[in-house]
């Protein structure tokens, strides 16, 4: 009894799908539109080449002259070749114009100055160069840059001028030179710092700084009288109160309750 429900059950499940001995293949496999291939994998499809999605359909694309189909599902379906860009709001694909003095860049979509020149709109200018400077490779600012022992003033590289006790600072920017160790600028010449007794030179060599348990008064380091109930603070040059002691003028008191 079994055994022919089962038998009917798929015989009722057959049966639909076949007509006069042809398998009718499922619905998916038969919405595949014209000008398409059904994928390797799964039962979506693509558009063949030359052809492009839209919704459920597959229709021919419309290449213009210079062009070719990139094979994308999105946008035109379309490329313009190499030295070829897209006109402005036309279906079209114009010759790029390169001036003079440039050359078309990897990609062949747009052009790029030849070395020594730079682009001005739609034409490349030639960088003039001052004595005593060398082009650079930047696309931007002035395309140039000054030798060593030279800086940029307005068109020109001027030479700078190293006062004594100091070293030339390769910079685009500031005097060029700073003072060495131990000396501090003023007025364009480099002048020694003199460190008081109880005293050291920080670490940027221009200025000075007092001792731990001395404070700066003027140009000259005093001990700290340190009062009661009170401590040398974080900087060395200072004292602070013990907790939970409060300054009050120069002493440590405890606060009232």
């Amino acid at each position: 009894m079994l055994r022919f429900k089962i038998m009917a059950r798929l015989k009722g499940l057959l049966l639909p799908m076949l007509i006069g001995g042809i398998f009718v293949m499922p619905a998916s496999a038969q919405d595949i539109p014209a000008n398409a291939t059904k994928n390797r994998y799964g039962s979506n499809w693509t558009c063949d080449e030359g052809y492009q999605r839209n919704d459920q359909s597959c229709i021919k694309l419309v290449v213009p002259d210079n062009a070719f189909a990139n094979g994308r599902t999105y946008g035109t379906g379309w490329s313009c070749k190499r030295g070829f860009q897209v006109a402005d709001k036309e279906n079209k694909c114009e010759k790029i114009s390169v001036p003079a003095h440039a050359y078309l860049n990897s990609s062949g979509s747009s052009w790029l100055c030849d070395r020594g020149y730079r682009a001005d709109n739609d034409r490349c200018e030639k960088i003039n160069v001052p004595a005593n400077g060398f082009l650079t490779n930047s696309s931007y600012g002035r395309g140039w840059s000054c030798v060593h022992g030279f800086r940029a003033e307005g068109d020109m590289c001027e030479k700078i001028t190293v006062p004594a006790n100091a070293y030339f600072v390769a910079s685009g920017f500031g005097r060029g030179w700073n003072c060495k160790r131990g000396f501090k600028q003023d007025n364009g010449t480099c002048e020694a710092v003199t460190v008081p007794a109880n005293a050291f030179l920080k670490e940027d060599g221009d200025a000075w700084q007092c001792d731990r348990g001395f404070s700066r008064i003027n140009n000259a380091c005093s001990a700290i009288d340190l009062p009661a109930n009170a401590h040398i603070n974080f900087s060395g040059n200072g004292w602070e109160c013990d907790d939970p002691y409060r300054k009050h003028g120069d002493r440590c008191e405890m606060p009232e309750r």
